[in-house]
């Protein structure tokens, strides 16, 4: 292999330096766009986690909210069954107290005639 060289630039020790300095050049200029690149994926890998994190606070409060809610009801529920049968309760309770009187008057009184 045959090495031709130009007269005007010199000596082939000055044409392989010109090389190597373009090839330091090169290889300087792809080290620099790899190190932004990995700078500019590391900015929106971090950007996007923030993001992320961000919209998943915000979901998991609204469901957290939803379902608060949701019990708030179904307590309400509760309280207002435990309610109308605590009454229906007390209801039976003053039919039951008159009828307990009433069987300890007859028991008490036995010549008392029974009421219609």
């Amino acid at each position: 292999m045959s090495m031709s060289f130009d007269s005007a630039s010199g000596s082939p020790l000055v044409v392989i330096r010109q090389k190597e300095l373009e090839l330091e050049r090169r290889l300087t200029e792809a080290r620099d766009a790899a190190e932004r690149a990995v700078r500019d994926a590391q900015e929106w890998a971090t950007k996007y986690l923030n993001q992320a994190e961000k919209e998943g606070l915000e979901l998991a409060e609204s469901y957290y909210l939803a379902e608060l809610k949701a019990v708030d009801e179904e307590a309400e529920k509760i309280c207002r069954s435990g309610e109308q049968e605590a009454s229906r309760i007390a209801g039976r309770s003053a039919q039951v107290l008159e009828g307990a009187a009433d069987l300890i008057l007859d028991i008490i009184l036995p010549q008392r005639e029974p009421e219609d």
